[in-house]
Order: structure tokens, then C-alpha cells, then sequence
């Protein structure tokens, strides 16, 4: 599909918490720099809460921990409501 027409990024990890869809990250995995780019965080409707975007951060670094990133970076279209739950 092209870029502009995707709506979650090229591609789209679910985030489950506890029985259901919270969220959908789209990351990217620099190999050269063993750094993790996630470029789109995307949160459901009714997921806003700071335990889902704990919950949330959790999955990105398992998913960093599984691909050898020494680093996680959040440098796309990541809600500004999360973005201290997440570094933190």
C-alpha cells in the first residue's frame, strides 16, 4: 500500500493489554546502530489511560530486547499524552 494511504504505518504491531487491542506501534530496527525507531504509536479509542501506555512501553522493550536494540527511540507520531510514560 502506498505511504500515503496507510493508516498505521508500514508496519503495524498490536499491543494487547490484559484481553484486548490497546495500541499499534509501527517500528523500524536500525541493525547498524542497534537502535529501535518507533515511527507511529497509535492508541485506540477508550485506551488512554498511563497503565496502557505502561503496558504499552513494556511490549516496545521486549520487542527491543528480542531484535538486540541497545536503544529505543521515539522520533515519530507518538501521542504527546504518553510521551513521558514512555521514556520514563
Amino acid at each position: 500500500m502506498p505511504a500515503a494511504k496507510r493508516r498505521y504505518g508500514y508496519f503495524a504491531m498490536p499491543v494487547l493489554h490484559e484481553d484486548r487491542l490497546v495500541a499499534r506501534v509501527d517500528p523500524a530496527m536500525n541493525r547498524e546502530n542497534k537502535r529501535l525507531s518507533i515511527r507511529r504509536l497509535t492508541v485506540e479509542s477508550g485506551c488512554e489511560d498511563l497503565q496502557v501506555a505502561r503496558a504499552t512501553r513494556e511490549a516496545i522493550a521486549g520487542l527491543a530486547t528480542f531484535l538486540g536494540a541497545g536503544a529505543i527511540d521515539y522520533d515519530g507520531n507518538v501521542p504527546a499524552r504518553w510521551r513521558r510514560a514512555l521514556t520514563a
